[in-house]
């Protein structure tokens, strides 16, 4: 299986790999990088390759400014259009007594791709394993409060 790592650029993928704040995942039959937390210091909008990455991370950089996160009302998603098809934005919120996470938005392209539109619906809803491992992973959000970068093979 050839290593792939297609949403950085090379330099991005060894710094982020060299410093520990990635690593490779395999399976059989799977290939993943996870990531873990980082200062935004570390990567730019230039260190992605797809557009829609770039545009994306430029916006959530100038809506925090100086803070360490930016406020949910200074994040516009109209404010990066190459990424609106492409973007999922969550809300943590509590249901049946446990933490879990409403699809605000869940883009058109993430849409087609999967089958369905979850928006309005609940990380919760899904019935496959990678979302409730993706949860994980939101919940670590929320009390580590840095960016997060990882790809992972979904199945359709």
């Amino acid at each position: 299986m050839a290593e792939k790592l297609i949403g950085l650029s090379d330099s991005a993928k060894s710094k982020l790999i060299s410093n520990g704040t990635l690593c490779k995942k395999t399976t059989p039959g799977s290939e993943e990088y996870v990531g873990r937390f980082f200062s935004s210091t570390l990567l730019s909008p230039d260190d992605f390759t797809y557009k829609q990455h770039k545009a994306a991370y430029k916006a959530w950089l100038d809506a925090k400014g100086d803070r360490v996160l930016p406020c949910r009302k200074d994040l516009d998603p109209l404010k990066m259009p190459q990424a609106l098809g492409d973007l999922i934005l969550l809300r943590p919120e509590e249901k049946d007594g446990k933490q879990d996470f409403l699809f605000r938005l869940y883009g058109t392209n993430i849409a087609r791709r999967f089958g369905s539109d979850m928006t309005g619906k609940y990380v919760s809803d899904f019935q496959t394993e990678p979302p409730k491992t993706l949860a994980e992973q939101y919940i670590r959000l929320l009390t580590e409060r840095l960016p997060l970068y990882g790809e992972h093979d979904a199945p359709p």
